[in-house]
Parts: C-alpha cells; structure tokens; sequence
C-alpha cells in the first residue's frame, strides 16, 4: 500500500507541482478548509502544512493531525522570513533552492517512521 501524504495549501498550482514531486507517493491536495475535515476523517502517514496556511490555522491542523492514531509526519513550510513557531518540524523556503527537497524529506521521514514502528514491534514481542 501507497503511503499517503495530505498537502495543504491554498494555491492549486503549487500544490499540484508539489504533488508531482512526490508521485513515488499518494497524494491528496485541499485548501484549508476542506483539510480539517480531510485530516480528521482520514489516515495519512504525513501531512504538509503549506505556507499560504495562516499560523491561526496551520495550528488548529497540526493540533488535529496530532490527535490522530498513528500520528502523522507533519512539515510546515515558510517562507524564509516567517518566524511563526507551529511546534512542528519547519522547512524555511530559499527562492534558490532546488525544490528536491521536499521528496528527500518525505523520504527520511517515512524511513524514520518505518523504523520507529519496528522497533516498537519488537519492544512489544519481548514484552510478552
């Protein structure tokens, strides 16, 4: 099965070249509105808070997302000088950076996950 991945935003057309960034993954895109709804009736493995999100709402949909079991990767983005603290991993955005790097961390996070969750099955199996 597809890891799912919720891009949140309010721009259609970054949010679809987001996508296409990380097709190796499924995707789902919503503005702000639609994705408290999305987050709180639905799984993903991350979700990625876009920087057009205001800080107001970007903390209601990681407060929500957190709530959720298991609880999904979250990446807020931002502009480079934004300096709202969302309580969540924040990549500042370069203008000159390769956008690269959003699939590289979708990568490192959902390895990280993977192996946290093994390690707890085997810290479960031992318990026993």
């Amino acid at each position: 099965m597809k890891r799912r991945i919720l891009l949140v935003g309010e721009d259609p057309a970054l949010l679809e070249t987001r996508a296409l960034l990380l097709s190796a993954w499924e995707t789902s895109i919503r503005d702000t509105r639609s994705a408290l709804a999305a987050i709180q009736s639905e799984t993903f493995d991350v979700v990625i808070v876009g920087q057009l999100v205001t800080a107001e709402n970007a903390r209601l949909l990681i407060s929500a997302a957190r709530k959720r079991e298991p609880v999904p990767e979250i990446l807020a983005i931002r502009n480079a000088n934004n300096t709202d603290a969302l309580g969540v991993e924040t990549h500042r955005l370069d203008p000159l950076e390769s956008p690269g790097w959003l699939p590289e961390w979708v990568k490192a996070a959902l390895d990280d996950r993977s192996r946290r969750a093994a390690a707890l099955r085997v810290l479960l199996r031992r318990a026993e």
